[in-house]
């Protein structure tokens, strides 16, 4: 019997129906806290060094050792994940490998996005920060809020979107039809694009309250192209 072949965008829907009626959801567990392998390449971001210095171009490649960086007329730059602090897109982060409770105070939730706080008795706490002063911070939860006090906390992670592509969104904005071609349109019309983990706190480490990615003015990134 001939077989009938199936396009990728099938077998990518197929795929991403089958989980959403499985009830297929991301787990912080799946993956550890700055895992820069989480995210997609092919987008822009802004990468603080932790000696200072700032660069910006797109993740051309990453994993649990290094990050690539391409930029406009420069070769690819690879740089050590030790020697990576901070990596976003304007003051949204999706890397620290610092302490920050500074970074917690600024933390940009959005839609189905959700900060996960452990509590030194083990007790996990999730929702939105609502507020956060230098010595409390208050999560807001379905149907209640709670005050939590900063010396009761052992760490702080934010479940971010994992960003789309710069190709499915200059698609989106440019063609919207065509992006029924695209395998993200289906992971993100079933909500099933996954998260990415980015560790913001963790008592156990040294606190380090300095200005963050903040610090990267465009005019001072290397690679920049105005």
């Amino acid at each position: 019997m001939e077989k009938i072949p199936v396009s990728p965008i099938l077998r990518s829907v197929v795929i991403v129906t089958t989980l959403s009626l499985m009830g297929f959801s991301y787990s912080y567990g799946q993956a550890a806290a700055n895992d820069l392998g989480e995210l997609k390449h092919d987008r822009v971001y802004t990468f603080l060094l932790k000696d200072g210095s700032c660069k910006f171009g797109e993740l051309a490649k990453s994993d649990k050792q290094s990050v690539t960086i391409r930029s406009t007329g420069n070769p690819d730059a690879s740089i050590p994940v030790a020697d990576l602090l901070q990596m976003g897109q304007g003051s949204e982060l999706f890397y620290d490998s610092r302490s920050s409770w500074l970074d917690v105070q600024g933390a940009k939730l959005y839609a189905r996005e959700s900060m996960l706080v452990t509590m030194n008795n083990g007790e996990v706490i999730s929702g939105k920060p609502q507020k956060v002063d230098a010595d409390t911070l208050t999560i807001e939860r379905p149907f209640s809020t709670k005050m939590i006090r900063k010396e009761d906390v052992r760490s702080i992670v934010t479940l971010k979107l994992r960003p789309a592509t710069a190709s499915f969104e200059f698609v989106q904005e440019e063609a919207g039809f065509f992006q029924i071609f695209y395998p993200e349109f289906y992971e993100r019309a079933f909500r099933s694009e996954g998260r990415v983990p980015v560790r913001l706190y963790d008592s156990s480490l040294p606190e380090d309250d300095s200005e963050g990615i903040a610090r990267c003015n465009p005019r001072h990134i290397s690679g920049y192209k105005p």
